[in-house]
This record gives structure tokens, C-alpha cells and sequence, in this order.
């Protein structure tokens, strides 16, 4: 049992946006059965978004930063 966001389930298509906006270009979104994986293959990190969580997975902190950023802007309540 999971619980859904508290601040709404942010958008697949505004997360790609944002993450284009900031200079993220190698882009692959891959879709299942329980959410997405947004790989960001220049940067070898990850975003895994399901239906109640969100995982941003990478090795450098500015890189972490900078999607943590990106994430903040794609939710719709704060």
C-alpha cells in the first residue's frame, strides 16, 4: 500500500519539457506497466516516476541538483 503524491502526481510530458528547458538532451523515455523511467544517457543517471513515488538516481551532486529543480517545478500544488 502506497501513498498517492501529496503535492499531485507530476506530468510525464511537463517533466521531459523541464528537463529539455535545462539543457538535458539525450533523452530515451521508456514506459511500464507501473510508471516511466526517464533515462538521461550523457549524464548516466536516471528518474524512475510511478504512480506514488519518484526516484531521481545519478552519480553527481549538480546533475542531482539541477533535476531535483526540475522535478519542484512539475508539481502542481507546493
Amino acid at each position: 500500500w502506497r501513498k498517492p503524491y501529496i503535492f499531485g502526481s507530476p506530468s510525464l510530458q511537463a517533466i521531459v519539457e523541464g528537463l529539455k528547458q535545462q539543457g538535458f538532451t539525450s533523452l530515451k523515455v521508456e514506459e511500464n506497466e507501473s510508471g516511466s523511467i526517464i533515462h538521461l544517457m550523457k549524464e548516466d543517471s536516471l528518474i524512475q516516476v510511478d504512480g506514488s513515488s519518484t526516484h531521481i538516481i545519478c552519480d553527481s551532486e549538480d546533475v542531482r541538483l539541477r533535476l531535483r529543480d526540475v522535478m519542484l517545478k512539475c508539481l502542481k500544488q507546493l
